[in-house]
């Protein structure tokens, strides 16, 4: 399910959108990440004017389970690199997805290991002054064209249209960057999970008691996927909540590449409620299908 953007891919998209050689597109682009990585690490952010902020988020200490061997483990304080969005940003970005609705969660739900985010409201915070992405001389250097020279990142200019989506893939190719060097770096250990409750909810189930023990229908339910069917959506007519969509997934992961993509006339097996202990009226259970379907996205 990933879809990863190389710089090679960014040069190329980069040199047939400006007209220029790929070898200047890709100078500029190494010039773009040098100085974004400067100023970061100098504890700075990075704001470039209608296309969003980057700054580093302090991440505490903390407890987490280890997934192989199940032992408690504490992970190191460390800097997350977090990226906000501007408005013509995030408009451009989720236009396609506009037809869907939005999904309210009841009140009081909280799911364990995961880190709530705030939103900054624009307008409200007080960043540090804002830095062109580019150094004029150097952009110089690299673009004498008339036509690049007006794609320069400055204090006060405004982005076109045109450089949203190749500065959005540059915003993915940079956070992946980061995080990959502080792998590397070993400030996060590859083995630890950061949501002890999706670890919970992956055990083996302990045989109940006798006289308690459910035993599941001989034939399970079947459907065939239509047009405009999508788990989710069905989910919420089988069980009663868009949620469990992970379970149907897991009972047909054989048969589906994609969760977000499901073929028209797939056959699917719905799961009996009491496989996975599916139950729309209760608060932990959706919550838990939730973290868990999370970690399949």
């Amino acid at each position: 399910m990933e879809n990863r953007i190389t710089l090679a891919n960014l040069a190329d998209l980069l040199a047939k959108r400006t007209n220029v050689s790929g070898t200047e597109s890709e100078a500029f682009l190494k010039s773009l990440f040098e100085l974004i990585s400067e100023t970061l690490s100098g504890d700075e952010v990075v704001k470039i004017k209608d296309f969003g902020t980057f700054k580093l988020v302090p991440i505490q200490a903390r407890e987490s389970v280890d997934v192989n061997s199940g032992e408690k483990i504490e992970i190191p304080a460390h800097n997350r690199l977090s990226f906000f969005p501007a408005t013509a940003l995030k408009e451009l970005v989720n236009k396609p997805f506009s037809h869907f609705e939005s999904i309210l969660l009841n009140e009081g739900i909280a799911f364990e290991g995961v880190e709530e985010v705030i939103e900054e409201e624009e307008g409200k915070t007080e960043l540090t002054e804002e830095k062109p992405i580019v150094k004029r001389e150097a952009y110089q250097e690299v673009f004498r064209s008339d036509r690049m020279a007006s794609a320069n990142v400055q204090k006060r200019s405004k982005i076109p249209p045109v450089w949203i989506p190749i500065l959005g893939g540059v915003a993915i190719a940079l956070a992946s960057l980061f995080f990959f060097i502080q792998r590397q770096a070993g400030t996060q250990p590859a083995t630890i999970t950061e949501n002890p409750s999706v670890k919970d909810s992956l055990h083996p189930f302990k045989a109940p008691v006798a006289e308690k023990t459910q035993e599941l229908p001989e034939r399970l339910e079947k459907v065939v996927v239509q047009k405009g069917k999508t788990l989710r959506l069905i989910a919420e007519e089988k069980f009663g909540n868009r949620e469990f969509w992970v379970y149907i997934y897991l009972k047909n992961k054989d048969k589906i590449e994609n969760p977000n993509v499901v073929t028209v006339g797939t056959e699917l097996i719905i799961p009996d409620s009491s496989e996975y202990d599916i139950d729309a009226s209760n608060t932990q259970s959706v919550a838990k299908a939730k973290v868990l379907g999370d970690d399949f996205l």
